[in-house]
């Protein structure tokens, strides 16, 4: 019994044909683009300042008071956001 179509000639022609299919994925991902307008709320939150360098000097600065002992806790800011949450759980 004679075999025409020898399994290499399978594989080469099935490797092929991903490759065809995977550059023909890549160049419709290439060529979708997206246009994005923030909005003015989104731009201020994003034109705010707050960077990565200003948040970590923030930290750094907290982290020393701490460490010092000078860092001072305000109870009735906690108690007051608390029971703001404590009112919006309830809502």
């Amino acid at each position: 019994m004679k075999i025409a179509r020898g399994y290499a000639e399978y594989s080469d022609k099935a490797i092929q044909r991903e490759r065809t299919q995977s550059t023909k994925a890549e160049k419709t991902a290439a060529e979708k683009k997206v246009d994005v307008q923030l909005s003015k709320t989104a731009q201020t939150i994003k034109n705010s300042g707050c960077s990565e360098a200003t948040r970590a000097d923030r930290v750094a600065a907290l982290k020393q008071s701490i460490k010092d002992g000078t860092y001072q806790v305000s109870a009735e800011a906690i108690a007051t956001k608390m029971l703001a949450s404590d009112v919006k759980k309830a809502d």
